[in-house]
């Protein structure tokens, strides 16, 4: 047995005993079980509780569990006025606990000014509470930043990706960083909070929980040891006090691989806090591997992505199913299948298209309400024979209906969101 197949059933005993042990002490549903798992995926979690009950471990009648979901700490969104997140921006936010928990953590050290790295909903919160000091967002995402500015204009933003730009000349007394859950990330973001925090400030990072996945135990440890080198020390850890909403792509992905149940703010992260030593910050580490380049098409809130490629002058831009259902039914970087998109969706709809920026095009042309073929045979140079004009015509219906069903989801969503609508103070 190869070591990362050790690896992974020593995870699943572990996360068996864990979900043996929430059922047993009263667990009302599967978000709570869930919530014992220390950041364990719903689906995997479905999966070994319902193996539990197989194998006899469990009872039969807890297979009710898999389809009950009780949420007993209330939440919310920060904002519900944001753009519709984008499973290729790693775009996961703040719910108004999690939020609020950071926030008030950093008002430990006074209304100091603050610099948040890619973690915007807490600079929202902030600034619709009243912070005095200055907020500085830092962050990739531009749409969410536009969103933020024009929200609360007293948040200054810079949009740059802290895993290969150059870092502004900041110095706050405080830095609340939200990096991906990958190790590259950590260390990434490690690295420019040290920059970014005076000496004897502090750095408030989410960091995945040791239920996360299998090798993530070996994982923090390098960037808690890494962070020392940094000049970050930590102060104290506090376990699974961090908590997300559930956007409509990982909503999607859950509902794909089986849990169809609307668990709205299930994700969890450990808040880890350094104080920023006296000690240089060290070497900038690897940066993570980019994406690619894309190009983004919205509509009405539906955000499709075509991924940029070298021009060609080919006419073949219908989209082909990679999966059966087209939703991905999961959202981590790690599967294989990711390599095969070329177009995706805000709602994890994952194709391939063997001309991209043809189809970009079409879509583009469809909301302003102009010919598809003339802005194709604009675009292209050139006038299109019978079968590319057919093809344009059935990658045109193509677009329309998958906009249709996204925009139905993001509906359901929205409704999902106002029927729970939680005062979480």
């Amino acid at each position: 047995m190869s070591d990362s197949s050790v690896e992974l059933a020593t995870y699943r005993a572990w996360l068996q005993e864990r979900i043996i042990n929430s059922v047993r002490s009263g667990a009302r549903g599967l978000h709570e079980i869930v919530a014992a798992t220390a950041g364990a995926d719903p689906a995997a979690v479905r999966d070994v509780l319902k193996s539990a009950i197989s194998s006899g471990r469990l009872e039969q009648t807890a297979s009710t569990l898999a389809d009950t979901s009780i949420e007993s700490e209330k939440d919310d969104v920060v904002e519900p006025l944001l753009p519709l997140a984008h499973p290729l921006d790693f775009d996961w936010r703040f719910s108004r606990r999690g939020a609020a928990r950071l926030l008030s953590k950093a008002s430990e050290q006074g209304k100091v000014d603050l610099c948040f790295i890619a973690s915007t909903t807490v600079a929202l919160l902030a600034a619709s509470c009243g912070w005095p000091g200055r907020l500085l967002a830092i962050d990739a995402n531009g749409s969410l930043l536009e969103s933020a500015s024009r929200l609360h204009p007293q948040i200054d933003t810079a949009r740059l990706d802290v895993t290969h730009d150059a870092l502004p000349q900041v110095r706050a007394k405080a830095v609340i960083a939200d990096p991906p859950w990958y190790p590259e990330h950590l260390h990434s973001f490690l690295w420019a909070s040290a920059r970014l925090c005076v000496a004897g400030g502090y750095v408030l990072l989410s960091m995945p929980g040791e239920g996360t996945r299998p090798d993530i135990a070996a994982e923090r440890a390098s960037a808690l040891k890494a962070a020392a080198l940094y000049g970050l020390e930590v102060v104290e850890i506090e376990t699974q006090t961090i908590r997300y909403e559930t956007p409509l792509f990982e909503r999607n992905a859950l509902r794909a691989a089986g849990v169809s149940l609307p668990i709205r703010f299930w994700r969890r992260g450990d808040l880890v806090v350094f104080r920023r030593t006296f000690m240089p910050e060290g070497d900038r580490p690897v940066p993570p591997p980019r994406d690619g380049e894309w190009t983004e098409f919205t509509s009405v809130g539906t955000r499709i992505r075509f991924q940029r490629a070298a021009r060609s002058s080919s006419c073949f831009p219908q989209l082909r199913s990679i999966i059966s259902g087209d939703i991905l039914p999961t959202v981590s970087r790690r599967d294989p299948r990711r390599a095969e998109a070329n177009v995706w969706t805000s709602g994890n709809r994952v194709y391939a298209c063997e001309s991209p920026a043809v189809l970009h095009v079409i879509a583009e042309a469809a909301a302003c309400g102009s010919s598809s073929a003339e802005a194709v045979e604009a675009f292209l140079g050139r006038g299109l024979r019978a079968h590319e004009a057919q093809s344009v015509l059935e990658a045109l219906d193509q677009i329309a209906k998958l906009i249709f069903v996204e925009r139905e989801e993001q509906a359901a969503y929205a409704r999902e969101l106002s029927e729970n609508e939680i005062d979480a103070s």
